[in-house]
């Protein structure tokens, strides 16, 4: 017997006994209270047993099964995905390594792919070794080298076949790859978003339907990094009209709320919250931001 068991038990034997001592007395309808209490918590208790018996369904009391349901379940909604791929960042090892283990790690990890997230050379230049931190810089300026020179051979194709759109494509990814490694000064910065937008813009002459709503959004990004809001506003509007969908909605209400417009920043607002579109956590964030700086 388990401890439900035993203790429905122990209720039941005191409360009858109880009964018999006081059955003369008016206390006794207490002891019937008693009797009936533990009388319901054996039927809901042993009904759902009994019904597994005799059909062998999903037995209700047991814990294990919940357990693991439980954790099945968790799991699902949010895995941990480190975890399972049992992967260590960088930093995280840097943090427990000597120096000279840290070393030996970046450059296993530089040997085995050189074009690495820049999140990880991130991590090794802020290192306190300094031979860490160097070996990290010279991995970034070979990176930002190799991908140069592969923006500028897909230029020298692109130039040969100017209406070749899978070579246009590419120019566009290997621009897009420059910018995000993000080791550029501020006037390469200015160049390549310049030579970005120029490239959307040849996109757009091939054929309107082949610029797709992450390429409004891009062009946008590269227009107002170039100092001309005005025109990146024109592309958000574009894009958020083209397909109604959270990320343009937002590019559209970051550059009203860049520009200052307060009242078509509201009016754009209330057009977004009429769509009824389903807005994750971030964009509920920055709409919150943008709104309690007032404009």
């Amino acid at each position: 017997m388990n401890s439900v068991q035993i203790l429905l038990l122990v209720n039941t034997v005191a409360a009858g006994l109880y009964f018999l001592l006081n059955r003369h007395r008016p206390q006794r309808l207490l002891a019937l209270f008693f009797l009936i209490l533990p009388g319901l918590g054996f039927a809901f208790y042993f009904i759902p047993v009994f019904w597994f018996s005799i059909t062998q369904h999903h037995n209700l009391y047991d814990e294990s099964n919940v357990r693991l349901n439980l954790v099945q379940e968790d799991f699902a909604h949010d895995p941990d995905v480190a975890e399972e791929i049992n992967e260590v960042s960088f930093h995280e090892a840097a943090t427990v390594s000597s120096s000279q283990e840290k070393r030996s790690l970046l450059m296993g990890i530089l040997r085995h792919d050189l074009m690495q997230s820049p999140d990880l050379l991130q991590s090794a230049l802020d290192d306190d070794d300094t031979e860490t931190a160097h070996y990290a810089a010279s991995a970034s300026l070979e990176i930002n080298r190799r991908l140069k020179n592969a923006v500028q051979a897909l230029e020298a194709q692109h130039y040969a076949e100017p209406n070749n759109l899978e070579v246009l494509r590419s120019l566009l990814d290997g621009v897009a790859r420059l910018l995000d490694f993000s080791l550029l000064t501020e006037r390469e910065t200015y160049f390549y978003r310049n030579k970005q937008q120029d490239l959307y813009h040849q996109l757009e002459l091939l054929g309107p339907d082949f610029v797709t709503e992450t390429d409004r959004i891009s062009w946008s990004e590269a227009l107002l990094a170039i100092q001309r809001p005005h025109e990146a506003l024109a592309k958000a509007i574009a894009a958020n009209t083209h397909s109604h969908s959270e990320a343009t909605w937002l590019q559209r209400l970051k550059i009203l709320y860049l520009l200052r417009d307060r009242d078509a920043f509201e009016v754009a607002l209330d057009e977004f919250l009429r769509t009824r579109l389903v807005v994750s956590e971030n964009g509920l964030n920055l709409i919150r931001f943008w709104k309690e700086r007032s404009l």
